[in-house]
């Protein structure tokens, strides 16, 4: 027999109580509704953009990180803003790229704790509290978040 993992204590299993009454799945909606509401107003001066995903393990010598690079600077060339999570690799190389070319880049980090990477080519940064950070194209590594 499997033991469960100390993890398996940490996980929500609330959905596996069935049904919820009616007024719970409402206010279940007007919370998931208030918080895509809270994001689009936060990002509403971002204006166009194009976002960028993949693995913060890949180091500025993997073509990968150089593909993002020139992808990133081609569409911001375009005139479409940048948008990472704000970590290293992947997301990284496209906030340079978009600097290389002058574009906007925005990063919605998300905090471990009080401390979020910041790539260095960063235009602003929004955070997990919701907390609006602008960040010079010099500011690099790890920096604590009041």
């Amino acid at each position: 027999m499997v033991q469960p993992s100390r993890h398996t204590q940490e996980i929500d299993l609330r959905f596996k109580e069935g049904p919820r009454s009616r007024w719970k799945e409402f206010k279940s909606i007007v919370s998931i509704a208030s918080e895509f509401i809270y994001g689009f107003r936060k990002l509403h001066c971002v204006g166009p953009c194009v976002a960028f995903f993949g693995s913060a393990r890949f180091m500025e010598d993997h073509p990968y990180y150089q593909a993002a690079q020139e992808l990133a600077a081609r569409v911001g060339q375009v005139g479409f803003t940048i948008m990472t999570g704000g970590g290293p690799g992947i997301m990284e190389a496209a906030n340079r790229g978009a600097r290389d070319v002058g574009a906007r880049s925005v990063a919605c980090g998300v905090s471990c704790g009080d401390v979020i990477y910041r790539s260095g080519a960063l235009f602003l940064l929004l955070d997990g509290s919701g907390q609006v950070q602008r960040t010079s194209n010099t500011a690099k590594g790890v920096m604590k978040v009041k």
